[in-house]
């Protein structure tokens, strides 16, 4: 191949890519395109897949706090950086006596998966129930389409589900 062609491989699914650079007047490269598994962005000037990234939250917006609003500007400043951000909810988001939704709701052009379970049991078999689901909910949002990094929020219990989740994708 030319030095002037790069092949770009997505490792999960295996997927090929070979594209051209064309160099501009600033010798930077203009490369677009889509990985063929799960239409996965690939970065316009590096020729880079562009990473996704799934939140591991204890609540979210729509609820109004400290830990939302700040989520929601991490979440904002990854998007404006082209990086593909989604959050997954704990069973807490509805401890507040809210009903519980659809399982996936987009808020502030943020989208957030949610964990439609309720539990009730005395502390700690609790908390590790909230755990299990909170797994759950990650592997099948990681099965459905493959996150490249899972960012796990305070508090422990989303660390813990994020751990679990991992060794049973054995990632």
């Amino acid at each position: 191949p030319s030095p002037f062609t790069r092949v770009f491989a997505h490792a999960r699914c295996a997927t090929f890519q070979k594209v051209s650079n064309r160099i501009g007047l600033t010798g930077r490269l203009t490369i677009s395109g889509k990985c063929m598994c799960n239409d996965r962005k690939v970065d316009s000037v590096q020729g880079r897949m562009m990473p996704r990234i799934l939140h591991v939250l204890d609540h979210s917006l729509p609820l109004h706090s400290g830990y939302t609003f700040r989520t929601r500007a991490i979440m904002s400043a990854q998007l404006a950086m082209g990086w593909q951000v989604e959050g997954v909810t704990g069973v807490r988001q509805y401890q507040g006596g809210e009903e519980m939704g659809a399982p996936q709701q987009t808020v502030d052009g943020l989208t957030f998966h949610r964990t439609m379970a309720t539990i009730k049991a005395p502390s700690p078999v609790l908390e590790w129930r909230e755990v299990a689901a909170l797994t759950q909910r990650i592997v099948e949002l990681h099965r459905e389409s493959p996150f490249d990094l899972r960012h796990a929020h305070s508090p422990v219990i989303n660390g813990l589900a994020a751990m679990r989740a991992a060794r049973i994708l054995k990632i």
